[in-house]
């Protein structure tokens, strides 16, 4: 009889000991789940910069595609100085020559006076 007693007290002792690993174990998950859910949060967050930041670089590359597309249209239109408009970029190089033609016809009514 005192036999079984012992087993039954060591038995007890035991179930005490797995119910107080289980806590423990069930506090260690709980943890765990919490780590996850900020790092899960932390992770989306990220994600959304990320996100944010790829649309605004694609924007650019659009924008900088249409502009590069304006320019080569331009520029293939622009095979002779005659079928295309001054653009600003010309007007400067324009301007030597135009000044040269404004001199050349004052001297030709100078010398017609």
């Amino acid at each position: 009889m005192q036999e079984l007693e012992q087993r039954l007290l060591e038995a007890e002792q035991r179930a005490e000991n797995a119910e107080t690993q289980v806590g423990v174990m069930e506090e260690n998950v709980k943890l765990s789940n919490l780590m996850n859910v900020d790092s899960a949060g932390s992770l989306h967050r990220k994600y959304q910069e990320l996100l944010k930041a790829m649309q605004s670089k694609d924007e650019l590359i659009s924008e900088l595609e249409a502009q590069l597309e304006k320019q080569v249209s331009t520029s293939a239109l622009c095979s002779s100085w005659s079928s295309c408009p001054q653009p600003l970029s010309r007007a400067p190089l324009l301007q030597p020559l135009v000044a040269g033609a404004h001199s050349l016809t004052r001297l030709f009514i100078r010398m017609e006076m």
